[in-house]
């Protein structure tokens, strides 16, 4: 193997473009073409969607609830869009991958943490975990629930079959077994949306491995493997997002919010829920710590983070785009309000780096999940606009109103209330009414929240305008 890279380190392309792409801009030009090569290779040697696609498929009568022949589709054209943009890309590394420096004393550094202030910090982590897991830890083992029940069945455990004596499916059939799901439809089924992939990944892996470890009863599976990395990932969020913060150069805060975080209501239920909000969380907390970091001192790496955990977070729920654009917004403009001031050739680099990782992160995320948005549109198709447009109907002030007090309490505040179930009732509700506990409770909660962004404004530079991370996405999604 030695002797073979040796021989290929000779050859005149290999050593014209070490000479050519000298400097931190080779390994971003190396990547663009492995992307480029990648993709290549795709189009010419994989399936084709003339062949084993979605229109193939249909004239060929087979079931089109199978996931393949969107794989194929999604595949093969996200292939031919990524070779393009890694082209351009390539064509401006130049511009895009400039030498960035460290600014020492930047903003947040100032307010950093010696060893007793770090050793204190994980002490009230810690704590916070603790009190998380208090609550969120029993919740493990209830019975699914809606959507937790359908990733189960459609993604990660299988459906229950009747078969006869040769294993043919009888709905009189005398034995019942479990009709598996295949990883395909782990990762690319979404004829519904209530797929997060790469949560119904870790879920399936999970379960895997402690059913091997140790084995339920025959046709019998338990609800906390699935549910396992949701709560790995509401902890891991709480010692992230300390991290955060006293990067940032807000200390005191550290030591406080992740307690508050687990407090509260819907942290402990997503936290323990066989979805990806939990790990949605986890990745927006990592995206925003490397971001800044990135931000603090230019390094290739953090960039690198950036990249991989923006596609994660959007791979574990789409709807963490409206996070990103919200934080790339921030990222864009926080080098032209740095305190003190950067150059501006160094705010440009800020800007480029931005650029380029957040563009492969764009092509890794089209490349993985183009499939499962062809298979949500043709469920579209199927079941026609009218029913789309019911949905939409349905938006108004109450959706406002519910979002606003689930932000506030964990709960909506009206439509949710059901008797029968001990988990499903309103903000009014849990208060007993409206009661002036209940407004009080809203004004205690709109003040907290209000003292926290005035702390950011007053902090200025860079800092302030987070404020846009924390205000925009809501709105955005709606």
């Amino acid at each position: 193997m030695r002797r073979l890279l040796e021989n290929i380190s000779r050859l005149p392309l290999v050593g014209f473009l070490r000479e050519r792409w000298k400097g931190e801009r080779s390994g971003v030009r190396l990547l663009l073409l492995l992307i480029m090569a990648a993709s290549a290779c795709w189009l010419v040697f994989g399936m084709k969607p003339w062949i084993n696609g979605v229109k193939a498929a249909e004239a060929a009568g087979k079931d089109m609830r199978a996931t393949m022949p969107f794989v194929v589709d999604g595949s093969y054209y996200a292939a031919g869009f990524n070779f393009v943009v890694a082209g351009l890309l390539l064509a401006g590394v130049r511009w895009l991958a400039r030498p960035c420096g460290d600014v020492p004393g930047g903003q947040g550094e100032k307010r950093g943490l010696g060893r007793a202030g770090w050793i204190a910090l994980w002490a009230s982590v810690v704590l916070a975990a603790g009190v998380f897991a208090r609550y969120a830890a029993p919740r493990l083992t209830y019975s699914l629930w809606v959507d937790e029940e359908t990733t189960a069945r459609q993604l990660i455990f299988g459906n229950y079959a009747r078969v006869d004596a040769r294993g043919k499916g009888n709905l009189f059939g005398e034995r019942v077994v479990v009709k598996p799901v295949s990883w395909s439809e782990t990762v690319w089924f979404f004829r519904t949306p209530n797929n997060h992939p790469f949560f119904s990944m870790t879920a399936r892996a999970s379960h895997t491995l402690v059913s091997k470890i140790s084995p339920p009863a025959p046709l019998h599976f338990r609800e906390w493997p699935l549910r396992l990395p949701a709560f790995l990932a509401a902890l891991g969020t709480l010692g992230v997002l300390a991290v955060f913060l006293v990067r940032l150069g807000f200390p005191s805060a550290a030591m406080i919010v992740p307690l508050l975080v687990a407090l509260h209501p819907w942290f402990v239920r997503f936290g323990s829920d066989a979805r990806g909000y939990s790990l949605a969380f986890l990745f927006e907390a990592f995206c925003a710590l490397m971001l800044w970091r990135a931000l603090q001192n230019g390094r290739w790496r953090y960039w690198s983070a950036l990249a991989v955990f923006q596609c994660l977070l959007v791979w574990s729920h789409p709807s963490g785009v409206y996070f990103l654009v919200a934080l790339n917004l921030w990222g864009f403009l926080a080098p032209w309000v740095w305190k003190p001031a950067l150059p501006r050739d160094e705010a440009l680099a800020r800007n480029g780096r931005l650029f380029l990782a957040s563009s492969v992160s764009a092509m890794l995320f089209i490349q993985i999940f183009l499939p499962n948005v062809l298979g949500y549109n043709y469920r579209l198709q199927e079941i026609g606009e009218e029913v789309i447009d019911a949905q939409m109907a349905r938006m108004g002030w109450e959706k406002i109103r519910n979002m606003l007090t689930w932000f506030a309490g964990g709960s909506a505040w009206s439509g949710f209330d059901d008797p029968e179930h001990p988990f499903s009732f309103t903000l009014p509700g849990r208060f007993g009414g409206v009661t002036p506990g209940l407004m009080l409770f809203l004004v205690a909660v709109a003040v907290v929240f209000g003292f926290g962004v005035g702390h950011f404004w007053r902090r200025g530079g860079a800092v302030r305008w987070f404020v846009l991370v924390l205000l925009l996405p809501a709105p955005a999604m709606y």
